[in-house]
């Protein structure tokens, strides 16, 4: 099945870990999501699909963007995820949203319905990006448009690059993901972002760097910026790859290593990402 083990993860670990942290995880991601937004201006009346839309915060704010008059489906692989999103639009009284459990991949998608396709990091983990990016491209109306956000380089990311620096004495160098790979990191590559995007069909990309802070934990303080650090990514494999008496001691460094970037109850880090616009 495609995307067999990205769609396990964020059933069986991933999607629960962030609706139970959703508050960190919105804060972490929130200055791209602001951008994302802008950059996608959403209208009265619009079909919009959300890709990978995860608890939903884009949703609703595209949902009401939209307004009664428009719809936004969300469309995410974690049942956790769009149970938490069809939870919170249930409480905040939005009524214009679609979710949907599915893989954007292989996702049967109404052709040339949508005049906005956006996603906030929620592109990155298909095995055959050009196979989904082409799916997408089938649902996007002639005159409509693609925004999403999608991380750069880990070397670019301070909050990803840093923790996995200290800790590397203990767990060992992380080399890179290779290009086009299922991951955080695996659309940072400029030159694979434009091949995936112009071999699904797309036209004028444009990729724009941007950079931003990142609070990690929460602003909930240090223990907070530890378990968010120690649990992203390749930092938590890498952990739960050595012993537990190596594992302590990595934490350890990591958390010696965070109380000297505290500044009250947060640790900022720096982030940078790909703000992608293309058309069909």
């Amino acid at each position: 099945m495609p995307n067999e083990e990205q769609v396990r993860y964020w059933n069986e670990e991933g999607g629960p870990d962030w609706v139970a942290h959703e508050r960190r995880q919105d804060l972490m991601i929130a200055p791209f999501n602001a951008v994302l937004l802008d950059a996608a201006d959403a209208q009265l009346g619009e079909h919009v699909l959300d890709v990978g839309s995860g608890f939903g915060t884009t949703s609703l704010a595209l949902a009401r963007a939209v307004g009664k008059q428009g719809r936004v489906m969300a469309l995410d692989v974690s049942e956790a995820m769009i149970a938490r999103l069809r939870s919170r639009a249930a409480a905040e009284a939005v009524g214009n949203i679609i979710s949907h459990v599915g893989d954007a991949q292989t996702e049967v998608l109404p052709a040339g319905h949508f005049r906005l396709i956006v996603s906030r990091f929620g592109v990155m983990f298909f095995d055959d990006p050009t196979a989904a990016f082409a799916n997408i491209h089938e649902a996007l109306r002639p005159d409509g448009r693609l925004v999403f956000v999608c991380w750069q380089a880990l070397a670019a990311n301070e909050w990803a690059a840093g923790p996995l620096a200290v800790m590397a004495p203990v767990i060992g160098p992380i080399a890179e993901m290779p290009a086009g790979r299922p991951g955080p990191f695996g659309l940072a590559d400029e030159e694979v972002l434009h091949e995936v995007l112009d071999g699904a069909g797309f036209s004028d990309v444009v990729l724009t760097k941007i950079e931003r802070p990142v609070v990690m934990g929460g602003g909930e303080g240090l223990d907070a910026v530890v378990e968010h650090c120690a649990g992203t990514g390749a930092a938590r494999r890498a952990l739960a790859a050595v012993e537990p008496e190596q594992r302590e001691v990595a934490v350890a460094l990591l958390r010696q290593y965070l109380v000297e970037r505290l500044a009250g109850d947060r640790i900022t880090f720096d982030g940078a990402v790909w703000l992608v616009r293309a058309r069909p």
